[in-house]
């Protein structure tokens, strides 16, 4: 409207060529709602979204379904702008400033064009309103909304089916695209489950893939490298579960390849991602931590699982240890010492190993495969004891899966640095090395 004015200001209304922005009239149209141009950045227009009947501008909604990101739509007498969700709070990443998950995107409802057809008309379409030069937009202005992260899944493991492929679909702007198996039953009854569109035959023939942009790779431990070099080979990120390797050495080669490529590699430690963690790590800046005690247990019946076998890289250590370690790291830094003690079968069934930090500090950890269910943390500082229960698991007062996997994909999106660097992942490893006798 203002473009055709400032080409053709008509002989019976105010030329709006000369006009400041936001000092345009509201324009008038016979049976129909008042509508005022708003200019961006002005207090009216806070939150980017005007609440009808608010006496501010009335009718005037930037609700969802209303021609996506940057689109006015006049909403008739009536008809009230749908109210703001609230986004969900998640713990800071510093003390004092807390982080705001984006709420999870959906793709707006179909509009109908003058000319009938859902979408955008043509001259909509091409991003430029009318088609004319004035309407294009100018490099340097928001530009359409970015496509969901699509995801691949190798392997039809319990904890895809439970964890992650939940955390996939609820995640903002993901979305899990494929699924292989070894099983091609167990694969389609997965994405059956969670409504995912494509089940390939086999690992490659999903890699092969172009339309995934990422894989997760949640299969046993000694599978982890030989995936994750195939997978940065065709292209794709890659979330692997832990630990990210059987050792330190294959890590670091992980990670060289994931640089070579230009893609993101991460170890799927979800627990970080959890808000009571990240508190508690950001309130223990300035104190002085004594000692932090970390146990992870529980029973392991069934005696052909793969963590019990040494040859698919089981034993207690490596599958729940490396939590412990990796918190007492995370909290304390890098110990100069490490001492183990392990019960062993097969593979160690439990392990016990004391840490030894330069500041003088401890840690205790202790991971089993032989006892009830129980884990637990504890952090001794100069002025208090903080204890928090299911330290690693806790999936209340948000999923930390879906942080995680949030997280993950913006940073793949923006070209960003993983939210876990690899180079993390290989000092854990060491101390596992350490206290598995390596």
């Amino acid at each position: 409207m203002a473009r055709r004015q400032q080409l053709r200001p008509g002989a019976r209304r105010r030329g709006l060529r000369r006009r400041r922005p936001g000092f345009l009239h509201a324009e008038r149209h016979r049976g129909r709602a008042q509508a005022q141009v708003v200019p961006a950045g002005n207090p009216r227009r806070a939150g980017g979204r005007l609440a009808a009947g608010s006496g501010q501008v009335p009718g005037l909604d930037r609700g969802p379904g209303r021609g996506g990101p940057g689109a006015l739509g006049v909403a008739g007498r009536g008809h009230p702008a749908p109210a703001r969700r609230h986004p969900l709070a998640v713990g800071p990443g510093a003390a004092g400033a807390p982080r705001l998950l984006p709420e999870p995107g959906r793709s707006p409802p179909a509009r109908r064009t003058p000319g009938g057809a859902g979408g955008r008309s043509a001259a909509q379409r091409g991003g430029h309103g009318g088609g004319h030069p004035l309407d294009r937009r100018r490099p340097g202005h928001r530009g359409p909304r970015i496509a969901a992260f699509r995801w691949g899944v190798l392997g039809a493991a319990d904890i895809a089916d439970k964890a992650l492929l939940p955390a996939m679909r609820a995640a903002a702007g993901s979305e899990p695209l494929a699924i292989a198996s070894r099983s091609p039953q167990r694969a389609q009854a997965l994405a059956s489950r969670h409504g995912v569109p494509r089940v390939h035959a086999t690992y490659d023939h999903l890699l092969a893939d172009p339309d995934i942009d990422g894989v997760y790779l949640p299969l046993t431990n000694d599978a982890h490298r030989p995936w994750t070099l195939r997978a940065l080979a065709a292209g794709k990120h890659v979330l692997c579960e832990k630990p990210l390797a059987l050792n330190s050495a294959e890590a670091e080669e992980m990670a060289a390849a994931a640089g070579a490529a230009g893609r993101l590699l991460m170890e799927a430690f979800m627990y970080r991602f959890h808000p009571q963690m990240r508190m508690l790590a950001s309130s223990l800046g300035g104190r002085s931590v004594r000692h932090v005690h970390a146990t992870f247990g529980f029973h392991l019946r069934d005696p052909e699982n793969y963590r019990a076998r040494s040859e698919l890289g089981g034993g207690a250590l490596y599958d729940v240890g490396c939590y412990c370690i990796d918190v007492a790291r995370w909290l304390l830094g890098e110990p100069d010492q490490v001492r183990a003690f392990a019960h062993r079968g097969a593979v160690d069934m439990t392990t016990t190993a004391l840490l030894h930090f330069p500041s003088g500090a401890t840690a205790s950890v202790w991971a089993s495969m032989e006892s009830p269910e129980h884990q637990a943390l504890e952090v001794v500082t100069d002025q208090e004891v903080t204890r928090v229960e299911k330290p690693f698991t806790s999936m209340k007062p948000v999923n930390p899966y879906q942080v995680m996997v949030e997280e993950f994909t913006q940073a793949a999106q923006a070209g960003g640095p993983s939210p876990l660097p690899p180079a993390w992942s290989i000092a854990n490893l060491r101390v596992l090395e350490l206290a598995s006798g390596g």
